[in-house]
């Protein structure tokens, strides 16, 4: 995180916020569609 570092010592500091939101929503949409993927290509498991 060291760019929020820079930005918070930069004289727009606001956008560490948005930096910060963006980079949250983008890796939960990351790990969701990851999921999504896991559980389309899984192969079920055999019930005897």
């Amino acid at each position: 995180m060291l760019e929020c570092l820079l930005l918070a010592r930069s004289p727009r500091a606001g956008l560490v916020l948005v930096y910060l939101g963006t980079t949250l929503v983008a890796g939960l949409l990351l790990v969701w569609l990851g999921t999504r993927a896991a559980a389309a290509i899984r192969v079920p498991f055999p019930v005897a």
